[in-house]
């Protein structure tokens, strides 16, 4: 659905197992984050996933990625660093 620049899925559907990759660690995703199920398009029916197009970039990891690890902001250093919670 274009005009959320989200996916939507079917409310029933059960989500995959889903990993973000940075610097050759994986962060997974749990399948209960993947899909909101309250938020559900009125025309269609259908349910609103954690995943939007990024189009060409940049992408953004947002909060079901964030809620999915341990993220540290350290300002001093201008770094983030980020910690994989146990796997799902």
């Amino acid at each position: 659905m274009w005009m959320y620049g989200a996916y939507f899925t079917s409310c029933d559907a059960i989500a995959p197992q889903v990993a973000v990759i940075l610097d050759g660690e994986k962060f997974y995703i749990n399948p209960v984050d993947l899909i909101y199920r309250t938020m559900v398009d009125p025309l269609t029916g259908l349910c609103m996933t954690a995943i939007a197009s990024g189009g060409s970039g940049p992408y953004i990891l947002g909060d079901v990625f964030m809620q999915n690890a341990l993220v540290v902001f350290d300002v001093g250093e201008a770094k983030m660093r980020f910690i994989p919670r146990p796997h799902y």
